[in-house]
C-alpha cells in the first residue's frame, strides 16, 4: 500500500508553526530570567537653612524615588561617593553645605538592583552664603514688627475710651479697657455692666465743652420765658460788688 505523499504547502505551513511556537517559548524563557531595568528620579528637601532656586545654604535632604527592584542606592557629589543606602526604600541622604566649599555641585545617584543593573539621575545645586538680607535684615525686620505689634496693642488697651450705650438696658457707660474688644475709638465688644448684655457697641461722641452752647440752649432757639428765666439764673453769678 503507498504512503500518502505530504504536498509541500503543507509541510511549509508545519514548518512555520513549529517556528514560531519555539519563538514564543524563547522568548518567554527569556523574559522570565531577565528584569526590567530599574528607574531613579531625586528631590530635594530643606531641613534649615536658605533656599532660592538652585542655591542653597543649610541642612538639605536628597531623596531618590525608585522602582520596586531597586536594592541600594549611592549618593555622589561630583564624582565622590558620599553615602551607599542599603537600608531599602525610600533612599535619601542628608548633608550640610557647610561642610563644602562654596560653588556647585552635581549631586548623582546611582541606583542598582539585584542583578546589578542601575540607573543614574542628577541634580545640580549652588553651596552659597546666606545673604545679608535673608541673614540680618530680614529677622530685624521681623523682631521690630513684632515689637510695634506688641506695643500698639498694649496702647489701646491703655488709652482712654469712649463711652458707649447698651442697646437692650440704654445703659450709658465706658467700656472696661481689657475686659473690651476695641476696634480704633469706634466700636467694642463689650458686656453691660447693668444688664449683663453682651454687644457690639458703637462709641458715643464726647459732650461739648462748657464754652460751646448746647443747640438746645443756644439763645436763637429760646423763648421769651425761657430767655428771661436765663438772665435771672445768670444774674446769679454776677459780681455784685
Amino acid at each position: 500500500m503507498l504512503k500518502k505523499q505530504w504536498f509541500p504547502k503543507t509541510q511549509l505551513k508545519i514548518a512555520l508553526a513549529l517556528m514560531i511556537l519555539l519563538t514564543f517559548l524563547a522568548y518567554s524563557l527569556f523574559a522570565s530570567q531577565v528584569s526590567a531595568e530599574p528607574t531613579i528620579s531625586l528631590s530635594i528637601n530643606k531641613i534649615e537653612g536658605y533656599n532660592l532656586g538652585s542655591d542653597i545654604n543649610g541642612q538639605f535632604t536628597v531623596s531618590a524615588k525608585v522602582s520596586s527592584e531597586v536594592v541600594r542606592v549611592e549618593f555622589y557629589l561630583n564624582g565622590t561617593l558620599q553615602y551607599n543606602d542599603t537600608a531599602g526604600a525610600p533612599f535619601s541622604w542628608t548633608f550640610d553645605t557647610t561642610n563644602y566649599a562654596l560653588g556647585n555641585y552635581n549631586i548623582t545617584a546611582v541606583a542598582y538592583d539585584s542583578s546589578g543593573q542601575q540607573a543614574t539621575a542628577v541634580l545640580s545645586q549652588n553651596f552659597v552664603e546666606v545673604p545679608v538680607f535673608w541673614s540680618i535684615i530680614l529677622p530685624i525686620i521681623i523682631v521690630v514688627g513684632s515689637i510695634a505689634l506688641i506695643i500698639s496693642y498694649v496702647w489701646s488697651l491703655l488709652k482712654a475710651s469712649n463711652p458707649t450705650k447698651c442697646p437692650k438696658c440704654g445703659h450709658t457707660y465706658t467700656p472696661n479697657r481689657i475686659l473690651s474688644i476695641k476696634l480704633g475709638n469706634f466700636a467694642y465688644f463689650t458686656r453691660c455692666p447693668k444688664c449683663g448684655n453682651f454687644f457690639w457697641g458703637k462709641s458715643i461722641k464726647d459732650k461739648p465743652k462748657n464754652d460751646e452752647p448746647s443747640p438746645s440752649t443756644s439763645p436763637d432757639t429760646l423763648t421769651e420765658d425761657e430767655r428771661l428765666r436765663k438772665d435771672i439764673d445768670d444774674s446769679k453769678y454776677e459780681d455784685k460788688t
